[in-house]
């Protein structure tokens, strides 16, 4: 059913209960829990208008997941809410910062493609490779602005050629997308993933574990064939596991099984083909805004943990 804005909505419901739901998102977003803050959740009962003024509650609070729960209520409508307190957003270290941790024209001679590399670890990763001299493509599934951003600061830092960005998404074929890639490309380094942290009711969702399985393990065995059959030399692979595999937190089964099935295919890669060379990190909690976004535990920076990788995997 089509509903014309503010005639029909407020026709239906009336202004006081529209102006109520309205002061949900004002609670979540400048009271509790405040900015940056995720507005999660919103059950709402329409009850009789009882001419309360609006109101709002805390009710729980899981620390795990800096999560809050929130009832609300007046104006004819009575509101459970759930919400999620941030960090702000995390910004990668700057390339004069990460050019004094390499070796000038210690990575010269490579051309790394970073499937995700708009923020967080690859982005890291990226400026590393391009302050050692090396050439590095990052695809971004929707965060072109971010992409364009970091292509820019490498550029300036780095020279023109130093770094190129391409659209990439799992969802899509993935062979078309390789051949839309550079030539000559010597590495890949594989950070593609979906949102990672869920709240979900069940202890087991087949459907979280597909999604997650697709993008580790699907995408990634396309992605490492289709860049292989173009290389000349050997292709040399790196792929992020997690320490999760081992010390899982609550809620993070799908994630953790999909992880290990990548380790899995990874041995089974490089066993059977000669051509790759596959490095397997369990990486720590690294702060990204995917982790950040709503776990406090103490996090590793991201260039700090991917150096001493990128310099194994040569």
């Amino acid at each position: 059913m089509y509903l014309k804005p503010r005639s029909h909505l407020t026709g239906a419901l009336g202004v006081r209960r529209i102006a109520g739901l309205s002061l949900t998102s004002t609670v979540v977003g400048m009271i509790c829990p405040g900015l940056h803050s995720i507005y999660s959740g919103l059950e709402t009962t329409i009850v009789g208008d009882d001419g309360r003024e609006f109101w709002f509650r805390t009710t729980g609070v899981d620390e795990r997941f800096n999560m809050t729960t929130l009832e609300a209520g007046g104006a004819g409508i009575s509101c459970r809410i759930t919400a999620f307190e941030r960090s702000p957003p995390i910004e990668a270290d700057s390339m004069a910062t990460l050019a004094s941790l390499v070796m000038p024209g210690e990575f010269a001679g490579s051309t790394v493609a970073i499937l995700g590399g708009s923020r967080g670890l690859g982005a890291a990763t990226a400026k590393l490779i391009a302050a050692g001299g090396g050439r590095v493509v990052i695809t971004y599934a929707r965060g072109h602005d971010d992409a364009q951003r970091l292509r820019d600061e490498i550029r300036a830092a780095c020279g023109a050629s130093a770094c190129d960005i391409h659209p990439f998404d799992f969802h899509l074929p993935i062979t078309a997308q390789m051949t839309a890639l550079p030539e000559g490309v010597t590495h890949l380094y594989y950070f593609a993933t979906p949102l990672i942290g869920r709240q979900k009711a069940p202890a087991y969702s087949r459907a979280l574990f597909g999604e997650f399985v697709h993008a580790y393990v699907d995408a990634f065995a396309e992605a490492c064939a289709a860049l292989r059959s173009r290389c000349t030399g050997v292709l040399r692979v790196f792929y992020p596991s997690s320490v999760y595999v081992a010390e899982r937190p609550p809620n993070m089964a799908e994630y953790a099984m999909a992880k290990a099935a990548g380790e899995v295919l990874c041995e089974e890669l490089a066993r059977t083909d000669a051509g790759l060379r596959i490095l397997v990190a369990r990486l720590p909690r690294v702060v990204t805004d995917q982790t950040a976004a709503v776990m406090s535990r103490e996090a590793e920076n991201a260039a700090v943990t991917m150096l001493p990788h990128i310099r194994a995997l040569g």
